[in-house]
């Protein structure tokens, strides 16, 4: 079952982790500014990293390994295209955000 997502880069196939591989297949595909949402800092409305507004894609996981959603953020809030899956891999929804407000959908 494996389809080419081809506007995140991101294959179906790279949503199923196994145990052993979880960090290798999770970072097979990452830009050099996607990181983990847990490290960003939300402070008075706006994300950091570092102690900058983050601009660039984070990602938050399942428990299971599986990518639950892959955000876009520029100067510190939502900007772009937010895409949401399901546990079992399969995609919710997307999103798009302009300068934090939800625009279209």
């Amino acid at each position: 079952m494996k389809s080419n997502y081809k506007r995140s880069k991101i294959k179906f196939s790279d949503l199923y982790y196994k145990d052993a591989d979880t960090s290798a297949r999770k970072s097979a595909y990452k830009s050099k500014n996607t990181l983990n949402f847990s490290s960003l800092d939300l402070i008075d409305g706006y994300y950091y990293f570092r102690n900058e507004k983050f601009s660039g894609k984070a990602e938050i996981y399942y428990n299971n390994g599986v990518l639950k959603a892959l955000l876009s953020f520029r100067n510190g809030i939502k900007n772009g295209l937010s895409t949401y899956w399901y546990s079992n891999g399969v995609k919710q929804k997307e999103s798009f955000f302009e300068n934090g407000v939800l625009d279209g959908f």
